[in-house]
């Protein structure tokens, strides 16, 4: 019995072509590189899946393609579920309540905040409206492309915004999110003596899942507090960026770095 030599339709290399095409979004829009990786990804996969089609032998070919719809389902039902953890940390902590509030800085443009870290600047003012005796720790250090930290920044904003100079606190060193929190803590307990076992915390609605992931690491009650994006393309690269940026910690191991 003769066997059908299955081929992919040229449409799914046009296709591919197309996701490659459209990659290059990483290098004109900012916040776009995860989606332009992504599509590169997607369109390499494409002419490896062809090469599984053109493989003679039935048996190596079928087990091939077993393990592949596997690994697809796989990834699909761990994105599905890591996502849903993502969404419900994205509403954050119904009537947040701490005398302290972290601040996760974002990208400075020059000395003007970005987008993101403008919305997160206006939670911080909507929390310290509401907390009169809340402190405001601001955490980022100076990144590519920024003439001052996003520390200076974030007080900048907050001081001009009519925030009293003493409820917000600097905190100019941190790289990224586990040592904003660290840096963070270590100034609460520098400045009051002790450190608190909960605290607030003020991010990007995103990204509060995987800051909260690394404050329980550290032993502390996270207060989320969303910072809503606004631009809802945007907002969709980031979730799903944000779904391998959990696996990425929790397979890794960020943990040890925790107090």
């Amino acid at each position: 019995m003769k066997t059908k030599n299955r081929t992919i339709h040229p449409k799914w290399y046009l296709f591919a072509a197309l996701l490659l095409a459209g990659s290059f979004v990483r290098f004109f829009c900012i916040g776009y590189a995860f989606s332009g990786f992504l599509m590169i990804a997607i369109a390499f996969w494409i002419p490896v899946h062809h090469l599984i089609m053109l493989i003679p032998n039935a048996h190596w070919k079928k087990g091939l393609r077993t393990m592949e719809a596997i690994f697809i389902c796989v990834v699909l039902i761990a994105m599905a579920v890591t996502g849903g953890l993502i969404i419900r940390s994205s509403r954050g902590t119904k009537n947040p309540e701490s005398k302290y509030l972290i601040v996760l800085g974002a990208g400075v443009n020059g000395t003007t905040p970005s987008l993101s870290l403008q919305e997160r600047l206006n939670a911080t003012i909507s929390y310290l409206d509401t907390h009169p005796d809340a402190v405001a720790i601001v955490s980022g250090g100076q990144g590519n492309g920024e003439d001052i930290t996003e520390a200076l920044c974030m007080y900048r904003y907050l001081t001009d915004a009519g925030i009293s100079a003493e409820r917000v606190w600097m905190e100019p060193m941190a790289t990224n999110t586990l040592e904003n929190l660290q840096f963070s803590m270590d100034i609460i307990q520098a400045k009051t003596g002790s450190r608190p076992e909960k605290v607030a915390i003020v991010s990007s609605e995103y990204h509060l899942h995987r800051a909260a992931m690394f404050a329980r690491w550290m032993d502390l009650e996270p207060e989320l507090v969303p910072a809503t994006t606004s631009k809802i393309l945007l907002r969709t690269n980031y979730f799903i960026r944000e779904i391998f940026a959990v696996w990425y910690y929790g397979i890794f191991g960020g943990y040890q770095y925790a107090r």
